[in-house]
């Protein structure tokens, strides 16, 4: 998505259907992935199980929050599509380095 918008493959119609079927993509994995994880997370609490759930849905409703209120406070010009490409790559190096080293 960076590249196409540095690319200025983003400046016309077409543009905005390859950001719809990008979002989409991602939507949908987001929707697959989630309740998986999530049941897998707290399968072991079976007390408390849905405490978790309920604590997990709530953060990332919270995050969303935080990402909605950013988005508005960024400049158009590629700041945010910047800024989300930074959080991924700092995301990917956490997976890398801490998860799969514990």
């Amino acid at each position: 998505m960076l590249a196409s918008w540095l690319g200025g493959r983003l400046d016309h119609f077409g543009g905005l259907w390859i950001f719809i079927a990008l979002y989409c993509l991602a939507i949908f994995g987001q929707a697959v992935l989630f309740p998986n994880s999530m049941a897998t997370a707290v399968s072991n609490a079976h007390e408390h199980g849905a405490h978790a759930m309920a604590l997990c849905g709530f953060l990332q409703q919270g995050l969303a929050g935080i990402a909605a209120t950013a988005a508005v406070l960024q400049r158009h010009g590629g700041t945010w599509t910047l800024a989300v490409f930074v959080l991924g790559a700092l995301t990917w190096l956490v997976v890398r380095f801490k998860v799969r080293a514990g």
